[in-house]
This record gives C-alpha cells, sequence and structure tokens, in this order.
C-alpha cells in the first residue's frame, strides 16, 4: 500500500518536460479522460489500457499518478482548483479507484486520514467535482492538448450501412455459421456448458434484433456476433449496437421486475483493427476477438 501511494509522489508533472515513456502516455490519456467526464462517465483501468494500446493495466500506476501532479500543478497556474481527473479511472470489481489514489483524496479534502467507510463518500464527492467542472477545455490548452480521443472518425461513406451479414441484404452463411456456434456454446462467455442452448434472432421490446441472448438463472447475455467476413465498419457498428441492446435490456429488466443482471457483448471470429479495440474500450463496451478459429 505505501507502494502505491508513493507513485503518486514521484511521479513528474507533464509540465516538468520530462520525457519518460509513463509522461508520455500520460498526455495520451488526458485528452479521452477529459471526453469522458465531460460525458459523466467512468472507465476501467483495463479499458483505459486498451484504448492506449498498453499490454498491462498495471503500468497505468506511474501514468496516472503523473495526470495528478499535472493538474495539481497546473491548478497553482490557472489561478483554479482543478479536480483530479484520474479519479474516473475505476477497478472493474469495485468501481473505485485503486488505493494510490487515496493521497489525492487527502489532498483535496484537506484531511489526514481516509477511513474505509469514508472513502466512498469522499470519492463520490470527488467524482461529482470532476464531472461538473466546466474548464477541462481550458486545461487542455494549458497543457497544449486537443480534445478527443486520438480515434479516427468515421467517414460518411463509412458510416453507410453495408450489409454484408446485416438484416437488410440478407445473411451471410458465414454468420449464420458463426450465430449457430455462438449460440450452441454459452461456455464460451463464462456461462455453464449446461446452460440451454441460447436463442438467435431475439426480439427486444424496441424491436431491435440480437444476434443470440442466453438466459441463465442470474445473468442475460446478449451476444452480437460478426463473421470473418465483417469488415471495420461494420464491427463499429457492432460496438454502437452493443451499446443500444444493453440500455433496452436494462430498461427491459426495470419493467419487468428482473433481477437478474443484463450485459451485451461483441462477439468476433476474426480480429478487431486497432481502431475498433479502442472505440470498445473508450465506450465500455465488453469485446471477444478470435471466439473461433477457421479450420
Amino acid at each position: 500500500m505505501a507502494k502505491r501511494q508513493k507513485t503518486a509522489v514521484v511521479a513528474q508533472s507533464i509540465l516538468s518536460g520530462h520525457d519518460a515513456l509513463y509522461v508520455r502516455r500520460a498526455r495520451e490519456a488526458v485528452p479521452p479522460l477529459v471526453q469522458l467526464a465531460r460525458g459523466r462517465r467512468v472507465i476501467t483501468y483495463g479499458n483505459l489500457a486498451r484504448l492506449m494500446g498498453m499490454p498491462n493495466a498495471r503500468n497505468l500506476n506511474f501514468v496516472l499518478g503523473c495526470v495528478g501532479a499535472t493538474l495539481t500543478e497546473l491548478s497553482e497556474q490557472m489561478g483554479e482548483r482543478v479536480p483530479p481527473l484520474q479519479s474516473i479511472v475505476v477497478n472493474s470489481a469495485t468501481g473505485s479507484p485503486g488505493r494510490g489514489f487515496d493521497q489525492f483524496l487527502r489532498e483535496w479534502y484537506l484531511i489526514p486520514k481516509v477511513t474505509r467507510e469514508l472513502r466512498p463518500v469522499l470519492l463520490q464527492g470527488l467524482q461529482g467535482k470532476v464531472f461538473d467542472f466546466d474548464g477541462w477545455l481550458r486545461v487542455l490548452k494549458g497543457l497544449g492538448l486537443t480534445a478527443g480521443s486520438g480515434i479516427p472518425e468515421m467517414s460518411p461513406d463509412r458510416a453507410k450501412v453495408k450489409r454484408v451479414s446485416g438484416r437488410g441484404g440478407g445473411e451471410s452463411p458465414e454468420h449464420k455459421a458463426f450465430k449457430r456456434y455462438i449460440a450452441a456454446n454459452p461456455s464460451l462467455f463464462g456461462l455453464s456448458a449446461r446452460l440451454t442452448r441460447g436463442e438467435t434472432e431475439h426480439v427486444l421490446p424496441s424491436g431491435d434484433v440480437v444476434d443470440v441472448l442466453f438466459v441463465a438463472r442470474r445473468r442475460r447475455l446478449a451476444v452480437e456476433v460478426k463473421s470473418h467476413r465483417s469488415a471495420e465498419d461494420d464491427m463499429l457498428r457492432g460496438v454502437f449496437q452493443c451499446i443500444k441492446y444493453d440500455a433496452v435490456m436494462r430498461a427491459e429488466s426495470i419493467w419487468h421486475s428482473d433481477v437478474r443482471s443484463s450485459s451485451c457483448v461483441l462477439a468476433l471470429e476474426g480480429n478487431a483493427t486497432d481502431s475498433v479495440r479502442r472505440v470498445a474500450a473508450l465506450l465500455g463496451v465488453e469485446l471477444r476477438e478470435s471466439v473461433r478459429r477457421r479450420s
């Protein structure tokens, strides 16, 4: 624990002029974190690491310490208190930043100790400050950075629906076969192999059609599938389809007082492109690649 707290102390600021790898990565991390803050959203350590192309989320330790040190220094230059942006990066299991963040809590609230009981309250209040802060564009300007995630925008031509495997132009044989394979293998997604075969073409209350739906005792899992024939634009649509399906399923659970958790996964028969991986990570969509290798 002491080692984690030390990170926040020794990490250099972006403004320091240091050219260490973690400083360069901190510069890369700030713009997408600002996007998320302005959208009032958090991101997990794992997804931030994937967004930045880092193989190990543990290496974010100094990166986020650098972000915190930078905002502390920038606060003095700007003459206003900038809340610690790194507070919106959380552990997927706990929904909170790691213990190394406690030093920033102590500094923000000017308290000597963060107790277990007080920590959730302090974190919620501080994340609210991050979401409500209206000076993030000034922060970017002060750091010589521009807004954006670094992910290329879809061109108008790419955004047009080209239904290689979609329902509008008929499903390809590859898409049908992959969908059947997914429906027959719930264990691919951590579900019991004894679970009844997944339902294909499940219709949601919104009229949207999910490729495969698994219904377990405590969980409903929708799977949007893309065969090896899917190009990048089709995979990107799959990311946004998952977001839509997830929202509809959660609303449906409230409607029917269904206490089971609901989620949606994008399953690819092949490999995602770098842009697809980064978009999925930024938006918190679970992505499964190479689910089945072609023989």
